[in-house]
């Protein structure tokens, strides 16, 4: 068993292949279905607009956007 600190939180936990903890990962998942939801109920919407909606840092959203997760058409 290795052991592993967050990326996120610095806190130690059980290497699971990725960077984050168990939690950091569930608090990453459920900004990103916060953010996705908002968005399928108001396209167009600007990275204010999604941050003041959804309550999720701006650093966290323009993370995603960074990474590709959200694809605009």
């Amino acid at each position: 068993m290795k052991l592993k600190n967050c990326k996120k939180c610095n806190h130690i936990f059980v290497n699971n292949g990725q960077n984050l903890c168990p939690d950091c990962i569930e608090e990453e998942r459920n900004n990103f279905q916060k953010i996705r939801d908002y968005l399928w109920d108001n396209p167009g919407s600007n990275i204010n607009d999604i941050h003041q909606e959804t309550e999720v840092p701006l650093k966290i959203i323009r993370q995603f956007l960074r990474e590709g997760r959200f694809k605009f058409i």
